[in-house]
C-alpha cells in the first residue's frame, strides 16, 4: 500500500500560492506607472512558470499512485481516464458556466483568454463554437491547464510502458524542446487553428515537467540523495538564473519580446527550483494545518481564484482606489490582503460544497 507523501502534498499548497500571487498580485490602483510595471515584472521573475511545478506534482502522483494498477489490466485504464475526466473536466465546465453567467450577464465583464485575442467578441455567437469554447477551457485563460493535464493523463499510461532506454531517450528530447519554442501566451482563441498551435506550444513547454515528476517518483531513491548532495549548487544556480531573468526583463526590455530566450531561463530555473522545494519540504513529515488545508482545496483555488478576486475588486475597487492611489506600499499591501480574503472565501465555499455533496463535490470544485 502506498504511503501518503506529505512532501508532495505540502508542495502542492506552496505551488497554488505561487500561481495565485502570479495571477492576482496586481498594482491596480498604483499611480506610479514605473513602479507598477516593476511590480509586474518582479512577480513574474519570482513566480513565472509555477504551473510547471503543478505539472511536476501531477506526474509524480500519477506514477506514485497509478503505475502498478495501470500495469495490471486494461479495464483499469478506462476507469482511470473516466475518473480524471470527472475530477478535472466536469469542474472546469461547471466553473465556466458560473463565470460566463455572472461575469458576462451579471457584471458585463470578461477576463477569459478571448479578451486578449478578440476584445469585441468575448464569447462565440453560434452554439457549436460556444461548446468548443467551454470544452477547451475558454472560460478563463488559466483553464488551458485542464485540457493539458487530461492530455498528459491520456498519453502517460503508454509512456510508462516503454522500456527504460526508450523512455529516457524520449524524455531527453522532450526536455530540450522548451529551449527552442518558448511559452507562447498571447491569445487563446482555442477553436481556431492558431489557438491549437498556442495550446500545442503550451503543452510542449509544460509536458517535460510532468515527465520530470514521473522520473522523480520512479527513481526517487537515486535522485533525491544526489540532489541533497548538490543542494548548495542547486541554490546558487537558482539565484543566478533569477538574476539573469530579472536583468533581462528589467534592464533589457527588448528581450521581453524574445519569448524563447526569456522562458528558456524561466524553464531551467523552475526545473532547478523543484528539487530545492522538495528537499526543503521533506523535513515536514506530518500534516501542517495551514499547508494541508490549502493543498486539500488546491484545485478549488485554481478554478476560482481569478473570478473571486475580480468580484472583490469590482465591489471594493472605488473605495480602495480613493485611499491607496498615491501610496505604492498601500497598493501592494491591499492587493495582498485581497488575495488572502480571496483564498479564505474559496476555501470556505469549498468546505460548504464538500459538506453538502460529499464525494461528488469533486465534480464541482475538483479533486
Amino acid at each position: 500500500m502506498k504511503t501518503f507523501d506529505f512532501t508532495i502534498h505540502h508542495m502542492r499548497a506552496i505551488t497554488i500560492l505561487f500561481i495565485i500571487f502570479l495571477h492576482c498580485l496586481n498594482p491596480l490602483w498604483m499611480s506610479n506607472q514605473a513602479k507598477a510595471e516593476f511590480l509586474l515584472l518582479f512577480k513574474y521573475v519570482l513566480f513565472g512558470a509555477s504551473s510547471g511545478i503543478f505539472a511536476f506534482i501531477s506526474g509524480y502522483l500519477f506514477y506514485h499512485l497509478e503505475h502498478e494498477k495501470l500495469s495490471l489490466c486494461v479495464p483499469y485504464l478506462r476507469f482511470f481516464w473516466f475518473r480524471k475526466v470527472c475530477n478535472l473536466f466536469f469542474p472546469m465546465i461547471c466553473t465556466s458556466f458560473i463565470i460566463l453567467g455572472i461575469c458576462i450577464y451579471g457584471f458585463n465583464l470578461n477576463f477569459s483568454g478571448w479578451f486578449t485575442a478578440i476584445p469585441l467578441k468575448p464569447v462565440p455567437d453560434d452554439m457549436l463554437n460556444l461548446i468548443m469554447y467551454i470544452l477547451l477551457g475558454g472560460g478563463q485563460s488559466v483553464f488551458w491547464y485542464i485540457p493539458f493535464c487530461l492530455l498528459c493523463f491520456f498519453i502517460s499510461p503508454f509512456i510508462i510502458k516503454l522500456n527504460n532506454k526508450t523512455f529516457i531517450l524520449i524524455s531527453s528530447i522532450l526536455f530540450i524542446i522548451p529551449f527552442f519554442i518558448g511559452r507562447n501566451i498571447n491569445g487563446f482563441f482555442y477553436y481556431t487553428w492558431n489557438g491549437h498551435i498556442v495550446f500545442l506550444r503550451l503543452f510542449l513547454y509544460h509536458f517535460p515537467f510532468f515527465i520530470f515528476g514521473i522520473l522523480f517518483s520512479k527513481y526517487k531513491t537515486i535522485i533525491v540523495p544526489h540532489f541533497k548532495y548538490n543542494f548548495i549548487s542547486l541554490v546558487v544556480s537558482f539565484f543566478i538564473l533569477e538574476m539573469i531573468i530579472f536583468v533581462l526583463l528589467v534592464w533589457f526590455p527588448k528581450f521581453r519580446y524574445f519569448d524563447n530566450i526569456v522562458h528558456s531561463f524561466i524553464y531551467l530555473k523552475t526545473l532547478i527550483f523543484i528539487p530545492i522545494l522538495y528537499i526543503a519540504l521533506e523535513k515536514i513529515n506530518k500534516r501542517k494545518f495551514l499547508l494541508d488545508t490549502i493543498a486539500s482545496y488546491s484545485f478549488c483555488l485554481y478554478f476560482f481564484h481569478c473570478f473571486v478576486l475580480q468580484v472583490y475588486i469590482i465591489l471594493s475597487g472605488p473605495l480602495i482606489n480613493k485611499f491607496t492611489h498615491h501610496n505604492s506600499f498601500l497598493c501592494v499591501l491591499t492587493s495582498v490582503l485581497l488575495i488572502v480574503i480571496t483564498i479564505l472565501t474559496i476555501i470556505t465555499i469549498g468546505y460548504i460544497i464538500k459538506r453538502i455533496f460529499g464525494k461528488y463535490s469533486r465534480w464541482i470544485i475538483g479533486a
